[in-house]
């Protein structure tokens, strides 16, 4: 078994995965309550609990300030220190972009999640704060685009459009309303269909320019809200990125371990 643990920039996600890849235990707390050393602690302790035994653990984080924090409560609660993903780390496919280092870990342990062991193609679709379009082909991660979020996207309304009001999209029961006669359902509506709007279009521009690829995974906070309103063919799995930080934890075994 191995503890996985996503550090995202709104939620730490915290799950226990085996060998063949199947989450048996998983929970999450909000991000901004990353500095508090006992609530590290406890979100470890209820996925930890959970299972007979953890092996070793794994961390992709796009905080950086959270962290050292993260790293610490891990050790404390199993005794040694988790890996922390690196782009120079062995992965299911070669990071054929210029620069790797600024590719969020993120994005390639979702991508990861998605082929696999094998490094097959496939488009991973992360929709979260920011979503995040990828693609990997023939064991080549070529990269993605990046659009924002619905939730940011309301945000940025609001606040640099005095007249336009606060919207929190993760406490909505409606993310698609049927009506758009008041500002608020406008907004929403603009949001939720924006976003549904630029995957596709993003996904098209993948598959022209990239060459056909014929799976596509979605998930992320938002992916759930959005997966309906995309091809049914399209596969959602929340638990992607989980997945495929075990999937790197595999490739990256150390003599400890």
């Amino acid at each position: 078994m191995i503890l996985v643990v996503d550090i995202g920039n709104s939620a730490i996600k915290c799950g226990v995965v085996d060998t063949g890849f199947r989450v048996f235990a998983r929970d999450m707390m909000e991000t901004h309550r990353g500095g508090n050393a006992v609530a590290l602690s406890d979100l470890i302790k209820r996925v930890s609990t959970s299972v007979l035994s953890i092996e070793r653990s794994i961390v992709c984080s796009v905080v950086p300030s959270v962290t050292p924090a993260m790293t610490a409560a891990i050790e404390r609660q199993l005794g040694t220190p988790p890996q922390i993903v690196n782009h120079q780390m062995r992965l299911p496919f070669n990071l054929s972009v210029p620069v790797p280092s600024q590719i969020g870990t993120d994005r390639f342990c979702a991508a990861a999640g998605a082929v696999g062991l094998k490094g097959k193609s496939a488009i991973v679709i992360d929709a979260g704060s920011a979503i995040t379009v990828d693609v990997v082909r023939e064991g080549a991660y070529l990269g993605g685009m990046i659009v924002a979020g619905p939730a940011l996207a309301l945000r940025a309304l609001h606040q640099y459009a005095s007249q336009l009001p606060a919207i929190e999209y993760e406490r909505l029961e409606e993310a698609f309303p049927d009506t758009y006669d008041t500002t608020q359902h406008a907004m929403i509506l603009g949001a939720s269909i924006g976003c549904v709007g630029a995957i596709r279009e993003a996904v098209k521009h993948l598959e022209s320019s990239a060459g056909h690829t014929t799976r596509k995974f979605i998930t992320g906070g938002f992916g759930g809200v959005l997966a309906p309103r995309l091809p049914q063919s399209w596969e959602l799995d929340r638990d992607l990125t989980l997945k495929g930080l075990c999937v790197i934890a595999h490739l990256n075994r150390r003599k400890s371990d």
